[in-house]
């Protein structure tokens, strides 16, 4: 089943009629139709043994004066009328407690499409002057030369999201409110006769009803209309007050009138795109009465664009198009193209102003269909690093991308740049001093953020000493058990925490008090002929956390790293053994409101390791 597209202009400021139908069923009975599973002489009108006909549940069922009911059709085969559903037995719905029919697959209320079919029989599927009946997700249809429903000068009645089809005499539907509704294969007077239609598709193409497709009392707002060459009007007023607006209609050659304003009494008429009555006598605006309002409408290829037998009270930015607004008539899209002096014309400014980052930014167009647009981000380049030279790719071409790096292991903390470049391609890492280096790579468009998330570890090797903290950080941050708490590569820092840097993460220092049970050779070991080429060094690890467990499991992570750390060698430096002295928990209160504190599990360990030995 085809339906109209919800209406997202910011315009069309209105409650859901589906809302308004749940608003009144508090306190609502259901009952469930199944054509193709049900029995009406075994079944109980339950979701677990439904009747078969709807005509069976109006029947049986005792009617709820205190809520209303809900007579569910499931989809899959439909309920094949024989005559027009009847009311005699059931009683007269009223809004305290109204009748809804509404389609299901398996459960109330999924979205399944029950069917409604008049077997081409000539008669209407009901006819009821009663408030309060309404249809949700049905398909109604093959009523021959009969209206499809007949609720007449009833405002308290809804249709929503269903499917009329396949009327060839009279009113097709008259009902309060018709709302994300599929009109198609309709001849006859009138499409719809409502107080108030929304969203809705008529898509005639086959054939125009002959009259008048729209005719509303109160409000036309957010409707396709799709109309061949003959003499159908598109949207008319029926009463004083009402508001036609954001709505889309083309007519193949037409000698009828897109959107006519009958009714004498200040109708408001905005914001709508209007195409082809281009027989002859055709109008794409027709204002017979007196519209209060009349602004921002758009005509295409009309005998005449607008015609106003008296002039409206405010008239403004009324536009003739020197071009198709429309992506495909002829194909039922309304869709505004973008063609200079079509579409593009129509098209309203976008809000949230400026509103980036991938997500959607609406536009207030004229006509029914808005267009959106993916804001999508520039491209975020890719950084590798092989030895002095770093690799830039998939850049946003034109933009300025520098290379940031940071050296934790060096005790510096700050990101500062290493060197940039247009586009993609390499940067010379050549002037950094000896050390291992975390990098990033920002670009001008992208915004990427210098952020360890998003780095790449590398390291310069030199003519020193390979550094003890420098192969701890490699160790502990490129660790897979570490990695998957706080990400890779690891957020290990030695000191502090950089400013502003997110949680959890892991801060190490070099302690100069002895540990509880370290070797009294702890520091630079020495015997009588001089340095005896290894070191003891007592380390405390702190693992930061906004959740104290998330800082226990990563001090366990830590300990689980370390205590394999045996005879290995590590960026360069040889780490005989790795022991724990000690374990500490603690809490950093908060600084202010703002702040949540931060839960802090140490760990502190004696590293012996090799070192050089001095030569004179």
């Amino acid at each position: 089943m085809k339906r109209g597209l919800k209406n997202l202009s910011p315009c069309s400021i209105r409650v859901s009629s589906v809302a308004l139908i749940l608003l009144l069923l508090m306190a609502i009975v259901d009952y469930f139709v199944s054509p193709a599973n049900g029995s009406d002489s075994t079944g109980s009108g339950t979701l677990a043994a439904p009747w078969k006909s709807t005509q069976h549940a109006l029947n049986t069922i005792a009617r709820n004066a205190g809520g209303g009911d809900r007579i569910n059709v499931q989809s899959g085969a439909d309920d094949v009328l024989s005559a027009t559903l009847s009311l005699a037995t059931y009683g007269t719905p009223s809004t305290s407690a109204p009748l809804v029919f509404r389609g299901y697959t398996s459960a109330q209320g999924d979205g399944g499409v029950g069917g409604l079919s008049g077997n081409s029989g000539g008669f209407p599927i009901l006819s009821s002057s009663a408030n309060g009946v309404s249809f949700v997700d049905v398909h109604l249809h093959h009523c021959g030369a009969s209206p499809i429903l007949a609720i007449a000068g009833v405002m308290l009645s809804v249709c929503a999201d269903c499917e009329f089809d396949h009327s060839t005499s009279g009113v097709a539907v008259s009902i309060g409110t018709a709302e994300n509704c599929y009109f198609h294969d309709l001849t006859g007077s009138e499409a719809l006769v409502c107080f108030l239609a929304y969203d809705s598709l008529f898509d005639l193409r086959s054939g125009c009803p002959g009259s008048i497709v729209v005719q509303a009392r109160v409000a036309a707002v957010g409707n396709r209309l799709v109309m061949p060459a003959d003499s159908c009007w598109g949207i008319s007023a029926l009463a004083g007050g009402c508001l036609i607006r954001d709505n889309s209609i083309y007519s193949a050659g037409g000698s009828g009138y897109g959107v006519d304003d009958n009714a004498d009494n200040y109708c408001s008429i905005v914001d709508n795109v209007v195409q082809g009555f281009s027989g002859a006598g055709g109008v794409n605006f027709h204002y017979y009465g007196t519209p209060s309002v009349s602004a921002g409408n758009f005509a295409f290829n009309g005998a005449t664009n607008f015609y106003a037998a008296t002039p409206p009270v405010y008239q403004g930015a009324d536009t003739v198009l020197t071009a198709s607004p429309f992506n495909s008539p002829s194909t039922a899209d309304l869709s505004l193209n973008d063609a200079a002096g079509g579409g593009a014309l129509c098209r309203g400014s976008s809000y949230p102003p400026g509103f980036q980052g991938g997500s959607r930014t609406q536009y207030g167009d004229s006509g029914a269909l808005e267009h959106q647009e993916l804001s999508a981000p520039p491209a975020t380049p890719t950084l590798s690093v092989s030895g002095t030279t770093a690799t830039i790719a998939g850049s946003t071409a034109g933009s300025t991308n520098t290379i940031e790096v940071l050296s934790p292991a060096l005790g510096t903390l700050a990101w500062t740049s290493a060197g940039s470049r247009t586009g993609d391609g390499t940067v010379d890492l050549s002037a950094l001093a000896a050390g291992t280096y975390l990098a990033v790579c920002q670009s001008t468009l992208a915004g990427l953020p210098a952020d360890v998330s998003n780095a790449w570890e590398f390291v310069i090797a030199g003519s020193g000493s390979p550094s003890v903290r420098a192969a701890l950080y490699s160790y502990l941050s490129s660790d897979a058990g570490i990695q998957a708490l706080i990400g890779s590569p690891a957020a290990v820092f030695p000191l502090k925490l950089p400013q502003n840097h997110t949680r959890p993460a892991i801060v190490y220092r070099r302690l100069s008090a002895r540990g509880h049970q370290a070797p009294e050779e702890l520091g630079h070991v020495h015997d009588l002929s001089g340095s005896a080429g290894y070191a003891l060094a007592l380390f405390r690890f702190d693992c930061l956390a906004d959740k104290y467990s998330t800082a226990d499991a990563l001090a366990e992570a830590v300990r689980q790293a370390l205590d394999g750390l045996d005879q290995a060698t590590v960026a360069g430096v040889r780490i005989h053994a790795a022991l724990i002295d000690d374990e500490l928990d603690d809490f950093d209160e908060p600084i202010d409101g703002g702040d949540t504190g931060v839960f802090v599990v140490s760990t502190v360990y004696w590293i012996q390791y090799a070192e050089s030995v001095p030569t004179l």
